[in-house]
């Protein structure tokens, strides 16, 4: 009996229920009446003893200290109950559920009380459907570049978004004052449409201080390795993996934007979906002998400092909506997508 009450304070010793002071008065009230055959008790069975005089509610078999048990948290039991029998979790459950009833009636002055701490309805509310996450609205797209400010006002030039005027950028200053490599943020702003009644922000950001700050390849490293193996993606009307990594903006149409890059002298590539009458691919060279008028969209990609592509996108309505809103383009630079192939 001793040894029994012994483990069963070492045990709680460190538990958050702050059992000591109830529970040492019970269990030694419990061991000493315990009958001195306890221990012959047969396996899977709890004794009767006490039971009905300090526990009236209490049933003695194993499925009533089952129930008590299931309330302490499942690593607290597993921490404090490995290797023990039958009759010793048998105990200690009547010891827990007698202080766990006077603590809920001292708390609540409500004698009968139910236990603070309740597995049962905690496992429900845990099991329990979440409701889902509404979507909204697509707020923002983010870019990591080594120039924020020139990538903002080359979206404001040839994708007439607004690059914001605040003059606000974060100083970092090195011990003693010294000077450091700066942060860097710009925002572009497109103005609310019927398709985009919150209108849309693109956020170019220079981190140096975060991870891996100068180590290679960071990214702003990245993106001007990409700027330079890409090249003049124009002449040769080479579509990369790199470019896949892009934000879509879609426009009534594409011609002023061609206008206005062919102006500049800013390379740019045009892909569609599109495989039909009227095309020079179609019939007998559309990508896998398919011609396509159903799902078709046409784009053309254009790369922003440094290494970040942007696609302006028009047709989305269909075949016929696809081939009105991008005339600027030869039919032969008009390339259909073709996972196929290199271009």
């Amino acid at each position: 009996s001793a040894l029994l009450f012994w483990r069963f304070l070492t045990a709680t010793a460190m538990q958050p229920w702050n059992i000591a002071a109830i529970a040492s008065a019970l269990g030694c009230l419990l061991v000493f009446v315990l009958p001195r055959d306890v221990t012959q008790e047969p396996k899977g069975r709890l004794a009767a003893w006490s039971s009905s005089a300090f526990f009236p509610s209490w049933e003695a078999n194993d499925e009533g200290a089952a129930r008590v048990l299931t309330r302490i948290r499942p690593h607290e039991f597993q921490l404090f109950a490995r290797g023990w029998s039958d009759l010793e979790l048998a105990t200690i459950a009547k010891i827990v559920a007698a202080e766990q009833r006077l603590r809920s009636e001292v708390l609540s002055d409500a004698p009968g009380a139910a236990p603070l701490f309740d597995a049962a309805g905690a496992a429900r509310a845990a099991t329990a459907v979440a409701e889902p996450a509404i979507f909204r609205f697509v707020h923002k797209k983010t870019y990591a570049t080594s120039e924020p400010i020139k990538a903002a006002m080359f979206l404001q030039q040839f994708f007439g978004g607004k690059a914001d005027s605040s003059p606000f950028q974060h100083h970092c200053r090195g011990k003693n004052g010294t000077s450091l490599e700066q942060p860097e943020s710009k925002n572009v702003y497109w103005p609310a449409t019927k398709e985009q009644p919150r209108g849309f922000t693109v956020h170019f950001v220079r981190n140096p201080h975060k991870a891996p700050q100068k180590q290679r390849m960071n990214a702003s490293d990245l993106g001007l390795w990409v700027e330079k193996w890409r090249g003049n993606f124009s002449a040769i009307n080479r579509f990369d993996q790199y470019m896949d990594n892009h934000l879509g903006l879609a426009f009534d149409s594409l011609d002023p934007l061609v206008d206005s890059w062919r102006s500049a002298g800013v390379p740019f590539i045009c892909r569609t979906w599109c495989c039909g009458p009227g095309m020079p691919q179609f019939p007998l060279h559309c990508p896998g002998l398919i011609p396509n008028v159903a799902y078709c969209e046409q784009g053309c990609y254009v790369e922003a400092p440094h290494g970040i592509i942007v696609e302006a996108l028009c047709g989305l309505e269909g075949y016929n909506a696809s081939r009105k809103c991008l005339t600027k383009v030869e039919p032969e630079r008009m390339k259909i997508f073709d996972p196929c192939t290199d271009k």
